[in-house]
Parts: C-alpha cells; structure tokens; sequence
C-alpha cells in the first residue's frame, strides 16, 4: 500500500490522506484548514481517488470537498448525519465569505454537486469497491455520526481514525475499538502530550465557574463550535442547573435541529431535546443585543472566535462596558483570534487589537481522546505500523516516542511525504 499525505500531517487542519492499493486509489478525508487565509490539501501533487472515506462533517475534514468535485466525479462515503452537518458547514462558509466580500473558493452548482455524489452508510456495514477491497465504518464518538474507517484490500488493511474520543461524554458513547487485526493505524494525535482531567470533575469545575461569575453580575460568553461542542455544553448546563437565561446564537440552533433528527446516534436524545428547548434562540441582531446583560450565559460561535456571533457580543461588552467573562471550551489552533485571546489576552477587532479587561478560562471539553486514550486505542488494534497525523509538532513528536516506547513502528510524516508500507 502506498500512503500519501496531502494535509495534516505535521499540523491541525486541511486533513487528506491518499491510499493506493492495487488499482484503487482511496482518499480518506478532504479539508481546510481555517486559517487567514484558507490552506488547502495537496491534491495537484497527487493521483486523482476513486472515492474520498469521510470520517466526520468537521470543515477540518471536509471543507474542501466542493472544490475537490470540481474536477472529480467520485463517491463521497460517510454515515447518514454526517452528509446534512456538512451541507449546513459548508453554506455557511459560503455566507461568511460573501459578509467579507471574498469570493468562496467553490459554488452552489459544486454543493449540489456533492449532494449528488454523497453514499450513505450505517456504522458495520461494507461497502465493496471494484477490485474487492472493501470498507466499513466504525463509531469514533467525536461527533453526530463521526466514524472511523476501516479499508481492508488485498494487500492489507487500515483502520484511519479521523477524529477520536475514547471517553464517554453527555451526547456520546466512546469510540469502538476495531475487532478486525490492522496493519497500519492512521491516528490522530491532537492531544499526544496531554491527559484530560476527570470529566465530572471538569463539569463541576464549570458550573461552579459560571455560578460565581453570575453571582458577581457578569454575563459569560461561551464560545463553541456549532456541531459537537454546543450540543455537549446545552446538556451539561441542564445537568448543573444553569438552562435559566441561557441563550444560544449562530449556526449552533441549526446545528441542533439536524442533531435532534438523528436521536439513534445519541446516548441520550431526550435529555439534549430538553436541553435545547430550555435555551433561547437568538434570531436577530436586537435579541443579541438583549442578550448582552449581567446574568445571562450566552452560548454562540465561533469556537475558536474566527467570526461568527462571538465577535459581536466581545464588541458590544467592550463598547457598552458590560462586565463579562469568557470561557473557551474547545482546542485553539495556532493563529487564531482565540488563541490569541487564551495566551495574550487580547482581540481583534474591526482591523484593532484590543486588550481584554475581564477573566478568560479555558475547560477542557475536549472531544478529542487524549495521550492515553489513543494508546489504549493502538494497543487494542495492534497495528504492524503507525502514522500520528493532525497534531501540533510538540504533540506529534511526544506521541510518536511513546508509540515507539510501547514496540510499536510509528512514525509521524509530514504533508507531501509518499511512503510504502
């Protein structure tokens, strides 16, 4: 088999891995990565797939497919939810670049497009290509409908993990473990050097945060991502007590619906229905500025503060001196505003730095499996090989010598690298 990696490999962000096996060239994943501006797979320096394996509807893994249909005509495979969430990423993506009047880098003709050629499958079951290689889906408990694949052809098999959590969250059961033998495991390794801490320790930790911060008559700002992360946070609010004065904003809402009409692949749908009911939805630029008061909790994208809602209620706590807190609940890429944020404590705003004045926290919620997570997850598929893609080079390198301390071959390539196996 031949792996050749055209983005994620050596950093978060665009992730593209081509297998070739025999006569059949298998492309797992086809992203961006959301920087200024957009970086993109290498897929000129590469042969041209039979079929792109998408893991999960993250734009990370699947923002460049309309581009990449542009100039193919071949299946996308993911599960059932993953084909909607992804319609709705990618229209929005579309909807930002035209408030920032840059043209987008694809069409609603390549969206169609890609409607057309989506192929839906449930977790287990095969799908068999031409030349008898075959693949199937496994749960990685990241997001609605995420899945790992496993593509199994006549000169081995791969189990790639895309997105990973082996621990057990309010939406999610953990990630599967593959009962198949694998030769070689692509994994990804966002937190190869890290340990989460305690999950129901963490929620407590948050709850009690947001308490203290509305008992001293601030707002808090929480920024998520819209698929996954808000989801997870409306369910461990309702579970702390903290749905009063709760408001959600941005393509989260939407996010939610298309979650709700997928309850089978939730632990526990009744309780993220209830969850989501008890909130308010913000649907116009004067419930936002309602929404901006002490005392209110007010959920809103962007995750990583690159656009979206978020930027708006930061400029009017700023502008209107309204006392407010902000806690990150997810990774923070290099280069973004909310990295910036975390480490320097300052914003951009209309072209201007600005120095935040109030409190800014970081709470793992991680979707992510962490350093023993995805040793636990190796060990359990015993591959011969190792490639630890979609991490920071810190993470990368911290993981890829762990790995190898366990007797595992592993290996973390760099995007461009081609290797046999």
């Amino acid at each position: 088999m031949n792996f050749h990696f055209l983005g994620g490999a050596g950093e978060v962000g665009r992730n593209a891995v081509l297998v070739e096996s025999g006569d059949l060239r298998l492309l797992f994943d086809c992203g961006i990565k959301a920087v200024t501006p957009y970086e993109f797979p290498l897929l000129k320096e590469a042969k041209r797939p039979h079929a792109v394996a998408l893991s999960h509807a993250h734009l990370d893994h699947s923002g460049y497919l309309p581009a990449f249909l542009q100039h193919a005509s071949v299946p996308v495979i993911s599960t059932f939810p993953t084909f909607p969430l992804v319609q709705l990423l990618l229209e929005d993506t579309q909807k930002i670049a035209e408030q920032e009047r840059r043209t987008p880098y694809f069409s609603s003709a390549d969206l169609r497009k890609l409607q057309k050629h989506s192929r839906a499958l449930p977790y287990h079951q095969e799908h068999l290509f031409h030349d008898g290689s075959s693949l199937k889906l496994l749960d990685a408990g990241h997001i609605l409908g995420s899945a790992q694949v496993f593509y199994e052809t006549k000169e081995g098999n791969v189990l790639y993990t895309g997105d990973l959590n082996t621990t057990s969250t309010q939406l999610h059961a953990p990630a599967e473990a593959c009962k198949e033998n694998v030769d070689v495991l692509v994994t990804e390794s966002t937190y190869g050097n890290s340990e989460h801490p305690n999950r129901q320790q963490l929620e407590k930790k948050f709850g009690y945060a947001i308490e203290e911060a509305l008992a001293d008559d601030f707002a808090v700002l929480i920024p998520a991502f819209a698929l996954g992360r808000t989801q997870e946070i409306l369910c461990v609010l309702q579970a702390h007590g903290l749905s009063n004065n709760l408001f959600v904003d941005g393509m989260s809402v939407k996010a939610s619906d298309i979650v709700l009409n997928f309850p089978s692949y939730l632990k526990d749908a009744q309780k993220f229905a209830e969850a989501f009911s008890r909130a308010h939805k913000v649907e116009s630029a004067a419930e936002r500025k309602g929404a901006c008061k002490p005392g209110h909790v007010i959920l809103a994208t962007a995750g990583m503060l690159e656009g979206g809602p978020s930027m708006s209620y930061i400029q009017q706590f700023l502008k209107r001196g309204i006392k407010a807190k902000i806690f990150l609940t997810g990774f923070q890429v290099r280069g973004t505003k909310g990295r910036r944020l975390l480490e320097e404590g300052i914003i951009r705003l209309n072209g201007k730095t600005e120095k935040w004045p109030w409190e800014v926290r970081f709470f793992d919620f991680s979707a992510h499996a962490d350093q023993k997570g995805l040793l636990r997850h190796a060990k359990k598929a015993n591959p011969e090989k190792i490639f630890c893609v979609h991490g920071d080079p810190e993470q990368l390198k911290t993981l890829v010598h762990l790995f190898r301390e366990e007797g595992f071959d592993a290996y973390a390539p760099q995007n461009g690298d081609k290797i046999t196996v």
